[in-house]
This record gives structure tokens, C-alpha cells and sequence, in this order.
């Protein structure tokens, strides 16, 4: 799982960038998201490794998100930040590419072409 996006990283881009205001504030908003996307992905992480080691109870909502794991689909809680109907490793491969595209906006430049689906 990588790690969050740096806001400040973001902030210092957005004012460095001549890019119109509205998209600085689109790609300020998209990190953010995303941040708390990763963020819980791996506090899930780490509460199944825990609970499957026997050092925390499995409650029944880390229960459910384990059962849509095993099931091959994306649990509820994570299609919060952005709902798809594909299975969890198109699911996961599309995350990827998202935040490869952030990245690359982040320390490059402004994409010249923009993945509408993956917003």
C-alpha cells in the first residue's frame, strides 16, 4: 500500500504551477481523498494481520470486510471513496492507476490529457 500523498508537496506545486485555480483546487481535494483512501486501507491491513495472528478480536465488520476479500470483491467501506462495480483487482489496479496519475501530476507537471473515468 503506498503511502499518503504530501499535501505540503501539494501546496508548494499548486503555487510553483500557473495551472487555473480550479484545477489546483481539484487536485488538492482528489489528494485528500485519496489519502484517506490509503489510510484505510491500511488500518484494514494491519487490523486483519492482527486479528489473524490472534492479537485483536475479529469484529464483525473487519469479519465482512475479510468475507469480500476472500470473495474476490471490494468491501463496502472502501467504495466510499469512489464506487465502481469491478471486482477487487481490476478495483485495485485501477487505484494504482490513479494515484500514478496524482503522482505524476504532483511532481511533473499538469497532465495535458485527463482520465475522466478514473475521477
Amino acid at each position: 500500500i503506498p503511502g499518503p500523498f504530501d499535501v505540503g508537496q501539494i501546496e508548494s506545486y499548486n503555487k510553483r504551477t500557473f495551472d487555473p485555480s480550479a484545477m489546483k483546487t481539484f487536485l488538492l481535494q482528489e489528494v485528500q481523498r485519496y489519502n484517506c483512501l490509503l489510510a484505510l486501507l491500511k488500518q484494514t491491513k494491519d487490523d486483519l494481520h492482527m486479528a489473524m495472528k490472534g492479537l485483536i478480536v475479529l469484529s464483525p465488520q473487519l469479519e465482512s470486510v475479510m468475507n469480500k476479500l476472500v470473495d474476490f470483491k471490494v468491501p463496502s467501506k472502501w467504495l466510499q471513496f469512489y464506487p465502481s462495480m469491478k471486482p477487487l483487482d481490476s478495483w485495485i489496479n485501477d487505484l494504482c492507476e490513479r494515484i500514478k496519475q496524482l503522482d505524476q501530476w504532483i511532481n511533473n507537471e499538469t497532465p495535458k490529457v485527463f482520465w475522466l473515468s478514473g475521477f
